[in-house]
């Protein structure tokens, strides 16, 4: 662990700050504030930190959920979900900290020759540096597409597997080796549904912190086939007007806006 990470101030005098994240919760002190002006254990007790936000001196740092527990200080912890939905802190800095904490945590030691990984000496860099054959690692971004399939005056929404008895959200998938992400879009919806789709838009983009991914959005518009789900990634999907939509994603996702920004733009 690089202990200059836990200097008070930075090179340029600047009062620093970390979010603190432990298990899947993100630490908030008693009073509400979700950045910590002091670290509430020893630097040995942090199991790895990140620059997140150098211009304002914030730091995540990843505590083990057992440390915390022994820990005097007054704290709440709050799923990381549940803060990315109630605006926390900014979406982008919490999934920038949470996908950087998912990223350490899964890569620990050199992929070239095994070598347990430390930390970069240059102030701000995130890569993990192996001390053995020099290898510098970079955290990983995971890109997913999601697209919104719209037939007339319908677009087409689904249950997951993964969300059970919630809401209904849009297609989604990985991007494999070799794609374009249209191929993606392509892909991923015949895989899913049934359904051959065109006329591809890339719409937006937002990161996604589960555990580290990029989401990229599209529209796209139904050519052909009968819908036929895909049981093991999907429960039911069905074909929605306005007036007749289901549960939706929280508005903090890129689902809700491709949603909310489809119907806007027919009106």
């Amino acid at each position: 662990m690089n202990n200059s990470s836990f200097l008070q101030s930075d090179p340029n005098g600047n009062q620093r700050r970390w979010l603190i994240l432990s298990g899947g919760d993100v630490v908030i002190r008693s009073g509400g504030e979700a950045l910590w002006e002091t670290l509430p254990c020893a630097s040995s007790d942090v199991l790895q930190s990140h620059p997140l936000d150098c211009d304002q001196a914030i730091d995540v740092v990843d505590i083990d959920p057992v440390t915390l527990a022994n820990l005097n200080n007054d704290y709440i912890c709050m799923p990381l979900r549940q803060a990315v939905i109630e605006s926390l802190l900014s979406n982008n800095l919490l999934h920038q900290a949470a996908s950087l904490i998912n990223w350490g945590r899964a890569v620990r030691h050199c992929s070239q020759c095994g070598t347990r990984l430390g930390t970069s000496t240059q102030a701000g860099d995130r890569a993990r540096i192996c001390r053995n054959c020099g290898r510098e690692h970079y955290p990983k971004i995971s890109p997913c597409v999601i697209v919104l399939i719209h037939r007339g005056d319908e677009i087409l929404l689904a249950q997951g597997v993964r969300h059970p008895g919630s809401f209904y959200s849009l297609i989604a998938g990985y991007v494999e080796p070799g794609e374009t992400l249209e191929q993606t879009v392509e892909r991923e919806v015949f895989e899913e549904t049934g359904l051959k789709v065109c006329d591809i838009q890339y719409q937006d983009s937002q990161p996604w912190s589960f555990p580290y991914n990029l989401m990229i959005g599209f529209t796209a518009r139904y050519h052909s086939g009968v819908l036929t789900i895909a049981e093991d990634e999907l429960i039911c999907a069905d074909w929605f007007r306005e007036d007749n939509m289901p549960q939706l994603p929280p508005p903090q996702t890129i689902a809700r806006r491709l949603i909310n920004n489809y119907w806007a733009g027919r009106k």
